[in-house]
């Protein structure tokens, strides 16, 4: 499978909450580095995947553009979700539903070794992703 057909594999599982198929996609110790923290190993990465989907039973991915070299995948992608059930934040703790959406440009890369994924670095603007959903107060857009 090229890298390309990988990563949009990953986007298609996530998608379709196969959690199994997406563990399957990753080295056992790889790193998953976002904005919002970072998950060590395929058990985390695969947790902080089912809590963000349970948090936002509508959460869609839709892929714009896709790059790649010999062993690295860059997906330009857009992601939407309703705040409806309470997100687990981790150490923050809980976030009551909101009920607000939204919609955030974020970048992915993605390195594999073996044909399996080792990293992946997301990238998006989160204040304006927090704002959107009421979990802070400002007066920025995006």
């Amino acid at each position: 499978m090229s890298v390309e057909d990988a990563a949009r594999s990953w986007f298609a599982l996530n998608q379709a909450r196969d959690f199994e198929g997406v563990r399957a996609m990753y080295a056992p110790d790889a790193i998953y580095a976002r904005a919002n923290g970072t998950s060590s190993g395929v058990d985390e990465i695969v947790a902080y995947l089912k809590g963000l989907k349970a948090s936002f039973p509508d959460h869609a991915a839709v892929i714009t553009d896709v790059f790649v070299a010999d062993d690295a995948a860059i997906v330009e992608w857009t992601e939407t979700g309703s705040h409806t059930i309470p997100y687990d934040t981790g150490a923050s703790g809980v976030i009551a539903p909101t009920g607000r959406s939204f919609s955030a440009m974020i970048v992915e890369i993605f390195r594999f070794e073996s044909g399996l994924i080792v990293s992946q670095r997301e990238y998006f603007d989160r204040l304006a992703l927090l704002t959107d959903l009421g979990w802070i107060e400002t007066s920025y857009r995006a």
